[in-house]
């Protein structure tokens, strides 16, 4: 007859094994890149009179260098808390600044402009962090990120008026219904409507006049390409990054690689003024003026008239 220990020892050893076999596998940790930019909020709204807090978490693999922008919000006031670290993350050196973003009640944008990190083998990495939007004291609007930004104008005056705020330049159409309405009232034919390019001209220069400071003035131009070019193509530009954009150009080869390259330059200079306050002046405009001029030419369909 076998021992009662040897038994035991025996049953004891099958069922770690038994127990072992049910356990679920589990992988190895998934791999982290060399660098990571966040930007984070505890609270999507907070009450009237009250702070939002932030944090801004970045993390860099040994030999790797990036130069950091504040954050920052058309409108509303970051305020820098402190600042933690360095910690070990997985092989990165991790650190956190926290802000405090304070202003009067309203929806928020908080972004950083387009970056890139550094290697130590002289690798390039871009760094494109997605904007926060954060309510103070109002509860936002919930259509898309464009939809929060836009959201901020003022309700609409009698004649129409040009708005320029956290998500860009608005343009209000009241005041053309009614002076289309009187003019059907008498008798005089609807007139055709204005092809997208010369839109898009005639906004970039009712802005340009507007005695817009170098902010608002990256805005407008940020956001009326954006509408161009979603307006010729159909594709959701409005609601997309630097980035995205000029990925999507390459892809499906719209214009010429001058005017995506035009179009490139102009998104991502207005990002620098407008989330790092990085660039201005007229003949910094006068430059992206230009680059603009180009991609409406380059893109207006074939014999249209210049705007």
């Amino acid at each position: 007859m076998m021992p009662t220990r040897t038994l035991i020892s025996r049953s004891a050893a099958a069922l770690c094994w038994g127990l072992a076999a049910c356990q679920p596998a589990v992988g190895p940790a998934p791999a982290v890149g060399p660098v990571s930019v966040e930007l984070q909020t505890a609270a999507r709204a907070v009450a009237a009179g009250e702070d939002a807090q932030l944090s801004l978490q970045v993390a860099l693999a040994p030999g790797w260098s990036l130069e950091l922008p504040e954050p920052a919000a058309e409108g509303f006031t970051l305020t820098l808390q402190g600042e933690e670290g360095p910690v070990n993350d997985r092989g990165r050196s991790r650190r956190v600044r926290r802000y405090a973003l304070s202003g009067p009640a309203g929806s928020a944008v908080v972004g950083l402009p387009a970056m890139e990190a550094h290697g130590p083998q002289g690798e390039v990495q871009p760094v494109e962090v997605p904007p926060l939007f954060i309510d103070l004291g109002v509860t936002g609007p919930s259509g898309g990120p464009m939809d929060e930004a836009l959201a901020l104008a003022p309700p609409p005056a009698a004649p129409p008026y040009l708005w320029i705020g956290a998500g860009g330049l608005v343009a209000i159409g009241a005041g053309v219904g009614l002076l289309l309405l009187a003019r059907r009232g008498r008798g005089q034919a609807e007139p055709a409507p204005i092809p997208p390019h010369a839109r898009a001209a005639r906004e970039w220069t009712e802005a340009r006049a507007a005695g817009l400071d170098d902010q608002a003035l990256a805005f407008a131009l940020s956001e009326v390409l954006r509408r161009y070019i979603e307006a010729v193509s159909g594709w959701p530009a409005t609601a997309a990054t630097p980035r995205e954009i000029s990925a999507w150009m390459a892809e499906i080869g719209w214009l010429s690689p001058e005017a995506r390259a035009q179009a490139d330059r102009v998104l991502r200079a207005t990002d620098l003024v407008k989330f790092a306050r990085d660039g201005g002046g007229e003949a910094f405009f006068d430059g992206l003026e230009a680059d603009f001029t180009g991609v409406l030419l380059a893109s207006r369909p074939a014999g249209a008239p210049h705007a």
